[in-house]
């Protein structure tokens, strides 16, 4: 009963916090009620400038959001910044990181586990629907961008 009383409150307060999961694509389609469930399972992190996120190898455990900041990879030759997602590729590639990331700047992102993520779209068929359309306009995109850097 507690969950449906902060949700409710959370209408009428329209916590930016929740509104601002929109500026990334792949949460552009959820409701305020969807974006407070996503919200429970958000964490803010901070990097500093040349700290590495993750390296190639490592388990594929977390994706990362850029509200603020240069992100470098090192198989590619651009940097990643605010309102993009980082790790979709290898969520859905496999369990390893494909390449290194290393903060080029001072650095903060929400952090999102890929099991609590899984967990939370097997829950809510009709959210996990929306995120996974997202996150294929994401890496659709990702993909027309990489290829017009190549020509």
């Amino acid at each position: 009963m507690k969950s449906i009383y902060d949700w409710l409150i959370s209408l009428f307060h329209k916590p930016q916090m929740y509104l601002g999961y929109r500026v990334f694509r792949i949460f552009q389609e959820l409701s305020s009620y969807e974006l407070y469930l996503l919200h429970g399972i958000v964490h803010q992190r901070s990097f500093k400038a040349n700290e590495v996120l993750y390296e190639t190898g490592y388990p594929m455990e977390v994706i990362y959001l850029i509200i603020e900041g240069e992100i470098s990879l090192n198989d590619v030759e651009h940097q990643i910044g605010k309102d993009k997602v980082l790790g979709l590729w290898d969520m859905f590639s496999g369990a390893k990181r494909n390449s290194t990331a290393i903060a080029q700047t001072d650095v903060s992102v929400y952090a999102i586990s890929r099991s609590d993520l899984m967990e939370l779209m097997e829950a809510r068929p009709r959210l996990g629907m929306k995120i996974l359309q997202g996150c294929c306009a994401e890496i659709v995109q990702d993909a027309l961008i990489l290829r017009a850097r190549e020509h």
